[in-house]
């Protein structure tokens, strides 16, 4: 890949990421939807959205077609510019919920809406529907349908049908960025003896009328070596590289709280930290929450206080603390302010969090992880850890009032609210034991207590409004802890419950997980 091809994929990505968490997953269906058209028009579209996605708002139409990813060609006429309708349709064709069946519904969808058009030319209609269904074999396998496209191009020459063969030729030339970005060379197409008709006249210099050629005079000068230069040296190092993944994808898991249980769907990207370790960093939506608290919260503090609302831009959060394995593989990268354990851990294990780390270790962590992507990852604010740990709920834990050891690791000896007693297990336990929040993220009471960026403040008394960290006249020496742990009572495992240290400290219950808000 190209760096142009690489800072196009980048653009597209931020696009698709900035529509998601504006409008939500609804919006980006419809959008995959709309990339099967060559183009549409605010009647094809809202056809699609009550055919295919009934669940988008109507305003979504407009939401579409007013955003930067559609341009207007014409009297309510839209595209989309080709690696964007790659990125879509390759993103629809993955998308275990649509795949083949709903490429293959869109293009009989399609050909019936060129019908219903034009029903006086049904071999028009024939037609474009034949190119609806090889467009949608494109989409899911590229090596078949340059097969089929090859096959259908030998047979036109071979019967000379030249309308045929023009018509695929010309269905190739129009979509060729969009093909080549799903993986299908046009020049693979072309059968033997065979070639575009658009394909360029090669003139030779007896067909032109050159014009005669002129004599320049220049100067040449040479650098002359005067002292003889130092040997050259090797030196060996070695190149991590970490890629984003496709844009985001979908992921289901199991929501539950104390009442009930249910699969939800969020989305995601992967950050490729090897061959096979990845981070996971989930889309947290935009929102207001009431952060700390209330006044009538019997197991609230003084430092949780006085509650007040909190707007939060959208961002990334992993879905897991960091764990132990991901650890490894960053701490191995070139150090930039100091270096880092690869094994700090007291419980092994490569999917338990990774434990035994300070505040310094961590932002040594976020900085190597930053340079080596070109992102920005860094510790969450505590705002934006209370409000992705809250995930919308109000209650002391986000699966309600009260906690069990069923639901969290914590020292569940003692109780809160109604709860019961159960085990205490006395170690960390994987990441993944356990069950995510209607945000799409795991462990976020209990197991370690995780850093956070800000330093300590003793109250929320004129904290910002806002989700930044909050580093105004604040004690640097103590950084804000959250979560709560395996060895901890359930009341500091609560959604509101902070906790500080000194940011050198490192204990066998103190891990943490990274953000990201600039894709």
């Amino acid at each position: 890949m190209t760096a142009l091809q690489s800072r196009e994929q980048h653009r597209v990505k931020r696009q698709i990421r900035a529509l998601l968490q504006t409008y939500g997953a609804a919006h980006l269906d419809l959008a995959c939807h709309a990339a099967f058209p060559f183009a549409v028009t605010s009647e094809l579209l809202y056809c699609l959205r009550e055919n295919f996605v009934p669940e988008a708002p109507w305003i979504a139409v407009a939401d579409l077609l007013l955003s930067s990813l559609f341009d207007s060609v014409g009297e309510d006429l839209y595209e989309l510019a080709p690696e964007v309708r790659a990125f879509l349709l390759e993103h629809l064709a993955r998308d275990n919920r649509f795949g083949e069946a709903r490429l293959a519904a869109l293009a009989d969808f399609s050909a019936a809406y060129v019908n219903a058009k034009l029903p006086e030319n049904p071999r028009a209609t024939r037609e474009i529907g034949q190119e609806f269904d090889w467009l949608a074999l494109a989409c899911v396998r590229p090596g078949e349908a340059a097969q089929q496209m090859a096959a259908r191009l030998q047979a036109a020459m071979a019967e000379e049908r030249d309308e045929d063969r023009q018509r695929w030729v010309e269905l190739i030339e129009g979509q060729e960025d969009m093909l080549t970005r799903l993986g299908l060379e046009p020049a693979w197409l072309w059968p033997e003896n065979s070639e575009p008709a658009s394909e360029p006249k090669i003139v030779t210099n007896a067909d032109a009328d050159w014009p005669p050629l002129r004599w320049l005079e220049f100067e040449v000068a040479t650098l002359r070596q005067q002292d003889a230069w130092p040997p050259l040296q090797t030196q060996e190092l070695t190149v991590a590289t970490l890629t984003i993944e496709e844009f985001l994808e979908p992921f289901e898991c199991e929501v539950v709280t104390l009442q009930r249980r249910s699969r939800r769907q969020f989305w995601q990207y992967r950050e490729s930290l090897s061959q096979e370790v990845y981070l996971e960093m989930v889309s947290i939506p935009a929102g207001k929450f009431l952060m700390g608290a209330s006044p009538n919260d019997t197991a609230g503090s003084r430092n949780e206080r006085p509650q007040r609302e909190v707007t939060v831009e959208p961002f990334f959060m992993a879905k897991y603390p960091v764990t132990q394995q991901q650890w490894r593989v960053v701490a191995s990268l070139e150090s930039i302010k100091q270096d880092l354990n690869p094994n700090p851990s007291h419980f092994k294990g490569d999917n338990r969090p990774v434990e035994g780390i300070s505040w310094y270790d961590a932002m040594e962590f976020c900085a190597r992880l930053s340079r080596i992507t070109g992102q920005e990852y860094r510790l969450p604010s505590e705002a934006e850890w209370e409000y992705a740990c809250r995930a919308g709920t109000v209650t002391p834990f986000f699966f309600g009032r009260s906690i069990t050891a069923q639901l969290a690791n914590y020292d569940a000896r003692t109780t809160f609210g109604w709860g019961p007693k159960g085990e205490y297990r006395e170690e960390t336990t994987s990441v993944d034991r356990f069950f995510a929040n209607a945000f799409g993220l795991w462990d976020m009471h209990g197991n370690v207590w995780e850093w956070c960026l800000d330093p300590w403040h003793e109250n929320y008394q004129d904290a910002p409004s806002d989700s930044s960290a909050w580093v105004v006249y604040g004690n640097e020496s103590r950084r804000i802890l959250r979560g709560g742990s395996w060895g901890y009572d359930p009341k500091g495992c609560r959604s509101a419950s902070r906790e500080n240290d000194s940011p050198t400290r490192k204990d066998r219950d103190i891990g943490f997980r990274v953000v990201c808000v600039d894709l």
